[in-house]
């Protein structure tokens, strides 16, 4: 009986200790907020979709624009309205887009964007489904 405690007491240990463990890794996910011109064109609650938020934004990347590495926290579209857009997404080649086309990003991978050009910016526009209080981006170390 005196055994079978202590192992319970150590599976309880070992559950709190792995569940404090992923909370603080919750904890560290950092906002990612990138380096390029931004405007914020619409912020709405999403019809019929409670705790759901949209938002549209236009982007400028100045040419040679390298973001940082980051992932979404929800379904991102991005209409590129001039220039080429550049993806590195983990685990593909790399992706180029130009002005016309659009872009699905995917949720929770990492991908850093690009401007290719040494020349002309890329304009974009952004439209992301997001979580009420979630961050739209966040950073990958």
């Amino acid at each position: 009986m005196k055994q079978t405690g202590m192992i319970l007491t150590c599976v309880i240990t070992v559950a709190l200790g792995g569940f404090g463990i992923r909370s603080l890794h919750a904890q560290q996910k950092q906002e990612y907020v990138p380096k390029a011109e931004t405007v914020k064109l619409v912020e709405t609650s999403l019809h019929g979709e409670p705790g759901k938020k949209v938002q549209i934004r236009y982007s400028k990347l100045p040419p040679g624009y390298v973001g940082e590495k980051h992932y979404h926290s929800g379904p991102v579209f991005v209409y590129i309205l001039n220039g080429n857009f550049a993806i590195d997404e983990a685990g593909k080649s790399r992706q180029i887009f130009q002005a016309g086309q659009v872009y699905q990003e995917p949720v929770g991978k990492t991908m850093q964007a690009r401007n290719l050009s040494t020349g002309e910016p890329t304009e974009i526009l952004i439209f992301q489904v997001y979580g009420e209080g979630e961050a739209l981006m966040y950073k990958v170390e």
